[in-house]
């Protein structure tokens, strides 16, 4: 499945659920949409580090272009 390129934005937050257990949620929609408001867990990693590179490297890529 290709996505399709309606002016989307996407967003990401890290939220640390225990000492190693960091979840990367995704949000849709501008920061001031009603959209944003809600979130998918998209990534799971053990430390913060790992949360942050998943998030550099996706945004980076077209996989949400």
């Amino acid at each position: 499945m290709v996505p399709s390129d309606n002016g989307q934005k996407h967003h990401h937050h890290i939220e640390a659920k225990g000492p190693q257990s960091y979840w990367v949620h995704r949000f849709t929609g501008g920061a001031h949409s009603m959209a944003s408001k809600f979130s998918r867990v998209v990534y799971f990693a053990r430390n913060q580090r790992d949360a942050e590179r998943y998030i550099r490297t996706i945004e980076g890529s077209s996989e949400l272009r």
